[in-house]
């Protein structure tokens, strides 16, 4: 299989890492800012986000999730390969890393550490 994808080259992973016990810092994409606003004063760092499939448009993507909100998503090139590892009973928690945000404003971006459990 080869893994020259611009993501994996953009992000410094070797995708041998998410096999691994390696935690990966990456970015979320795609906030749910609606979803973010009602509870954003409660995302502090350290805290724990889920990582669970969700579909969208007939394809399935990896979300994280604050207390059963979807807060944002995981780049599909990485969720498709920790896809097939959840298939075979890998599982990842997530924790906030960074959060960008203006004072009192909602977050404009999220870091997450990844890690496999």
């Amino acid at each position: 299989m080869n893994y020259s994808n611009n993501y994996f080259q953009a992000q410094n992973i070797t995708p041998a890492a998410l096999f691994n016990n390696q935690q990966l810092s990456i970015s979320v994409t795609d906030l749910q800012f609606s979803e973010i606003n009602l509870l954003y004063h409660q995302l502090k760092l350290g805290a724990q986000l889920q990582v669970n499939q969700f579909v969208e448009n007939g394809v399935i993507g990896l979300g994280l999730f604050f207390k059963g909100v979807m807060v944002g998503k995981i780049n599909a090139v990485l969720s498709k390969q920790m896809i097939r590892n959840m298939m075979e009973g890998v599982s990842y928690i997530a924790k906030v890393a960074k959060v960008e945000r203006k004072k009192f404003l909602p977050p404009t971006a999220i870091e997450v550490l990844l890690n496999r459990i």
